[in-house]
């Protein structure tokens, strides 16, 4: 059967026609010793037959496989500004004053720093290029502050905490303002509301913070918050069951840009005291930047899982605290950008 190729055009040279007085067909089938005609649908002895023109059969185009190049070396920076509460007994009450620092000017700490945001603390950690480090520096600036703060008060890693009217009005202005400075949101460009916190709630987030060693436009840092909103705040869904925070702060897509890269505000603080989860938050941040470059294929994936505009499947499943399609839907990106590197 070596005689004849897929494509071939052949004639019958013995025997009847193919079919309706068809001499000459093409090749689309091999079996042992026969052929099978395309335009017929009929097998025929090879023997029976001779070649009339070699040709090939140009098959019809496959389903295009989303390509990943691969990824970029950077030097990638994580760092964090995280708030908790604190309480004494079971009641929350206000940070102020229990530690010198302020936003204008906090107080500089081994591996960091730490202030009061509010009625909450608010500390920052120096910026890490390992999960490991990443996580030891945030147990250090935590084990100082706990210095600090007198022990009867109790550090308290939730992402909301109410506060009573009359502890409110005792407090100084300064501690009731809330979002002094705007962020955006990284979907529509445009700035967030301010939270309303009249009603005494109040809420702590887990700001992450990405460097990278090279100038990125605003369009990427916008896109580099989307990825955050794949790799942090999708997986964020599986361990932060709180909802009460979204519906006033924290939405999908909630970033600043800063000089060195982008903060990315969208996640609670539910991860800041369990060591698994720092490093799981290190990681994911640093999967954003490392699939920087293959933004658009990661689009085209989310779009096709979810059937919506990435600017709608990905806020949706975000701010409606939807883990199972969280889950699925970061599992299908993790398929496709380790199936592309190995």
């Amino acid at each position: 059967m070596g005689e004849f190729q897929i494509g071939d055009i052949v004639r019958k040279i013995s025997g009847l026609p193919f079919n309706n007085n068809a001499y000459t067909v093409t090749v689309s089938k091999i079996g042992g010793d026969r052929v099978h005609a395309m335009e017929t649908g009929l097998w025929t002895r090879a023997k029976d037959l001779r070649l009339v023109k070699r040709t090939t059969i140009t098959p019809p185009p496959p389903i295009p496989e989303i390509v990943l190049p691969k990824p970029p070396s950077h030097k990638i920076t994580i760092g964090a500004d995280p708030e908790f509460f604190v309480k004494l007994g079971r009641t929350f009450k206000s940070a102020h004053g229990l530690v010198a620092g302020t936003k204008a000017e906090p107080s500089p700490l081994k591996d960091g720093a730490v202030q009061v945001d509010g009625l909450a603390l608010e500390f920052n950690i120096d910026p890490c290029d390992t999960a490991e480090k990443f996580d030891s520096c945030i147990t250090s600036v935590l084990s100082q502050i706990r210095d600090i703060v007198p022990a009867k008060y109790s550090f308290e890693f939730v992402p909301t905490a109410k506060f009573t009217p009359l502890h409110m009005a005792k407090q100084p202005p300064e501690a009731l303002e809330l979002g002094c400075e705007p962020d955006y949101n990284a979907y529509l460009g445009e700035a967030n509301d301010k939270p309303d916190g009249a009603a005494g709630l109040r809420t702590a987030a887990g700001h992450v913070h990405i460097g990278i060693d090279r100038v990125l436009s605003e369009v990427e840092k916008r896109k580099l918050v989307i990825l955050c909103d794949i790799f942090l705040g999708l997986d964020s869904l599986s361990w932060d069951t709180d909802t009460l925070r979204r519906s006033m702060y924290g939405k999908a897509g909630c970033y600043r840009s800063k000089p060195y890269g982008i903060e990315y505000r969208t996640m609670s603080n539910a991860w800041v005291s369990d060591t698994k989860l720092r490093k799981r938050v290190f990681d994911g941040a640093v999967e954003a930047v490392n699939n920087l470059d293959n933004f658009n294929a990661i689009i085209e994936l989310v779009e096709r899982k979810t059937g919506s505009k990435y600017y709608e499947g990905l806020p949706n499943c975000i701010n409606n605290s939807d883990p199972v399609g969280a889950k699925s839907l970061l599992a299908e990106v993790y398929r496709l950008v380790y199936r592309q590197a190995a």
